[in-house]
């Protein structure tokens, strides 16, 4: 689990990475990464803030209701040390 885990945050962080250039490929990024831990509010915020780039709020404010939620719920937790990652279950 812990290696979904990272490998959905590193997924969410290539999306960050190419979103100045191409919204489409940052899009697929944050899928994939939702598909390996559906509750990453980091790969919300990622989708939410490609949203708002096309100007579709109303799907951007849905994205950042869903980012919100799930971090309410699943919170931070380090990893290895000092890292923090969204998503998994609160320990």
């Amino acid at each position: 689990m812990g290696d979904a885990i990272t490998k959905a945050q590193d997924l969410v962080y290539d999306g960050w990475g190419v979103m100045g250039t191409s919204l489409g490929e940052a899009k697929k990024f944050s899928e994939e990464a939702l598909k390996l831990n559906p509750n990453l509010a980091d790969a919300y915020n990622g989708l939410a803030s490609i949203a708002l780039k096309k100007e579709k709020l109303r799907s951007a404010e849905e994205y950042y209701r869903k980012a919100y939620e799930s971090a309410a719920r699943f919170g931070p937790r380090p990893i290895r040390n000092r890292e923090f990652r969204w998503g998994d279950k609160r320990i």
